[in-house]
């Protein structure tokens, strides 16, 4: 199951952003996404991730931050 198919993505265009800067780079850090929770709250991320080949199937591993609070308190001052 992906986090498409979870509909963790505010928009789903940034989905296909992170998977084209990953293919282009290699690799993407600290990227700012809106990604949805369970609850369905919004939240602000910054996340990082690779992309990597295992017996021909091409794989992709997302470190996801919140940083909401560290945006609010930004905003704030």
């Amino acid at each position: 199951m992906s986090s498409v198919d979870l509909a963790l993505w505010n928009q789903p265009s940034n989905w296909t952003d992170l998977v084209r800067a990953t293919q282009r780079h290699g690799a993407v850090r600290h990227l700012p996404a809106t990604l949805v929770t369970k609850s369905g709250r919004r939240i602000s991320a910054s996340l990082s991730a690779a992309m990597f080949a295992v017996s021909g199937q091409h794989l992709l591993v997302m470190m996801v931050r919140d940083v909401t609070a560290h945006e609010r308190t930004r905003r704030e001052h």
